[in-house]
């Protein structure tokens, strides 16, 4: 079940270069494409949009878990594996979420290159995915105002940086946040002032594109009351449910099939993968129900 669109945040992302098998890069909707048609072919049933409301545990052992569905619709099932990743953050600026999607934007996408082709734009963010959202933009904006809180090299992959210091049309604006935008809803962003943290001047700044790769927050507010999730509401993988999902059994290790297609009749090899992480983001956690041959949440 998928509540907006296939990929998620890195569905939106101009180019991913890092993952493996594509050593000249990719763009997110393109990966996230692959993805969807690979889990077609292998028998995977997408149901989207549609967003999940709330988790009901099993009302007696060997029962079903239940998801509430929006509209008033539920599914019910064995397992339940948890993929649900993160939200763009938004900044604390006031009026800002009447400008999404008209002027102010948390992703860039060839789209929002063409609207803004030959404009001055900003661009608030200093990790990687601000890195490689500037060398894509950069190119076909007239000027670019990066706007971060502190040094890049403290935030984003040395790579990165030495294409942006590379780049003539690239404005560093270093202790800077913005703190107030304005234009009209209807038309469009119009201008955005930029303050500085260290003496508190601002400057203003008149374009009608800004993009914001400030960080995510966690998805999971539909079942933080189900599990367990750390102080940002991240949730924490090798837990038990025995308080919060009704659940007495500890999880199982996670079980990964490594071999090969095998002739009808051969038994098929398996192997077992302990998995370290405690917290996770856009990995996957898993509910299971007590049945050996499942997958439970990974440790």
């Amino acid at each position: 079940m998928i509540s907006v669109s296939v990929g998620g945040q890195a569905g939106a992302s101009s180019r991913i270069e890092n993952y493996l098998g594509f050593p000249t890069g990719i763009s997110g909707q393109a990966l996230a494409g692959r993805a969807y048609n690979q889990a077609l072919k292998f028998g995977a049933e997408m149901v989207l949009p549609v967003e999940v409301d709330s988790l009901v545990p099993p009302d007696h052992a060997g029962g079903a878990i239940r998801l509430e569905l929006s509209g008033d619709r539920a599914v019910e099932a064995r397992n339940v594996v948890i993929a649900s990743g993160a939200r763009y953050r938004r900044p604390d600026v006031p009026g800002i979420e009447t400008f999404e999607g008209n002027g102010v934007s948390y992703w860039a996408s060839p789209i929002e290159a063409k609207l803004c082709a030959g404009e001055e734009v900003a661009l608030v963010g200093g990790g990687n995915s601000a890195g490689q959202a500037i060398v894509f933009l950069a190119p076909q904006v007239r000027k670019l105002h990066l706007v971060v809180r502190r040094a890049l090299e403290e935030t984003m992959s040395q790579y990165l940086i030495d294409r942006i210091k590379a780049l003539p049309n690239v404005e560093l604006h270093l202790n800077c946040e913005v703190n107030a935008i304005a234009g009209d809803p209807a038309i469009g962003l119009a201008s955005a002032t930029i303050r500085n943290r260290m003496d508190g001047s601002e400057q203003p700044f008149t374009l009608h594109h800004l993009f914001l790769f400030i960080g995510a927050d966690p998805n999971a507010g539909w079942i933080s009351n189900r599990v367990h999730t750390d102080a940002k509401g991240f949730i924490i993988t090798g837990q038990s449910f025995d308080k919060l999902c009704s659940h007495s059994r500890n999880p199982l290790p996670l079980v990964a099939m490594y071999a090969p297609a095998q002739p009808s009749g051969l038994p098929r090899p398996s192997g077992r993968v302990q998995l370290s992480s405690r917290r996770s983001m856009l990995r996957s956690a898993s509910i299971s129900m007590p049945r050996n041959s499942q997958t439970s949440f990974p440790r």
